[in-house]
């Protein structure tokens, strides 16, 4: 013989209706970013963000976003794929604390939308403040004959 538990199935009822009720998503406050002026940017964990239109060089992937210690975090990995001289950056991108990488600019996390299950991507949101030399440092990795189309500066 099967012992039922009524109070385990009323406490998962009671707890489970709640969290479907709050959403999908967990939404921190975007900040003021430090460095100005530079370019917002928001974009999915895992996503391509390529700072340079029309260009595949540099490229930068954020993958995930979390809190610690009460600070927002992501995994920021990317560079230059055709000229190794130009540094690429892999490690932590941290609210308060701008990453510039030399010939391509300086990143600052500034938001995050976290997923509460887990079955969405995390949204990141960033400030982009480019180096002067970037689209002269893109223009020389174009293949021969290619040129970039006009850039906005937003």
């Amino acid at each position: 013989m099967v012992k039922r538990y009524p109070t385990a199935l009323f406490l998962s009822s009671t707890l489970t209706i709640p969290l479907l009720l709050g959403g999908c998503t967990q939404h921190y406050e975007v900040k003021e970013p430090m460095s100005q002026p530079c370019r917002t940017a928001a974009v999915h964990s895992n996503a391509v963000f390529h700072p340079v239109r029309g260009s595949i060089d540099p490229s930068f992937v954020f993958s995930g976003a979390w809190i610690e210690n009460g600070r927002m975090k992501t995994t920021l990995d990317g560079g230059w794929a055709y000229d190794p001289p130009l540094p690429g950056y892999n490690g932590d991108l941290i609210e308060g604390e701008p990453v510039t990488i030399p010939g391509t600019g300086t990143f600052e996390l500034i938001g995050i939308t976290l997923s509460r299950w887990g079955n969405s991507p995390e949204t990141i949101t960033f400030c982009f403040t480019p180096d002067p030399n970037l689209l002269d440092n893109a223009k020389k990795r174009l293949p021969p004959g290619r040129t970039l189309p006009p850039q906005d500066d937003h």
